[in-house]
């Protein structure tokens, strides 16, 4: 997803596939075409491997199903300006035969219809104060907004400038 926005706002960007060490830092930046083709590539790769959507359990709403994988790949697709492979991407979806329409727009976006059929990938959070929605996609300010909290791998991908990971350096 984020390598795709990226790509959307600046075209041309490094691509990193791998934790980089500090002398690996300086990445050269790939054209769009080579980014949107890798995250293609590693989506098509991934998309059957992927459940059904009508085989995932209640309990792990939210995880990435095939239906994701695909409609992703369709949204990549055109924002790319490749139509046939938007068409074929988004018809796969269709073809699951498991989404559909929700019917009174005015009630789609209340909790009770959080996890109605037209919702094809999901994204969990938790709640703010208020009880209300998330602010996932959204970026007003210039800074991470607090529901936007990255899980503990993620952080321990990085390295500390002696070149270690955050799990061994003393520095962390």
């Amino acid at each position: 997803l984020h390598y795709n926005n990226l790509t959307i706002l600046f075209r041309d960007i490094p691509l990193v596939t791998h934790p980089l060490s500090l002398e690996e830092s300086n990445v050269p930046k790939n054209t769009q075409k080579e980014v949107v083709d890798f995250i293609t590539a590693d989506l098509i790769a991934c998309a059957e491997d992927l459940p059904h959507p009508n085989d995932l359990p209640a309990a792990e709403w939210g995880r990435a199903t095939r239906g994701a994988a695909y409609a992703l790949l369709g949204y990549i697709y055109l924002n790319n300006k490749q139509y046939d492979n938007a068409a074929t991407w988004t018809n796969n979806v269709i073809d699951l035969g498991c989404y559909e329409l929700f019917p009174d727009y005015t009630t789609l976006f209340t909790v009770e219809n959080e996890m109605c059929k037209e919702v094809i990938f999901p994204v969990c959070y938790q709640r703010g104060l208020s009880g209300r929605g998330s602010g996932f996609g959204w970026f007003k300010y210039p800074r991470v907004p607090d529901n936007h909290r990255p899980l503990r791998n993620l952080a321990e991908d990085f390295y500390c400038t002696d070149g270690l990971p955050i799990t061994k350096s003393p520095l962390y």
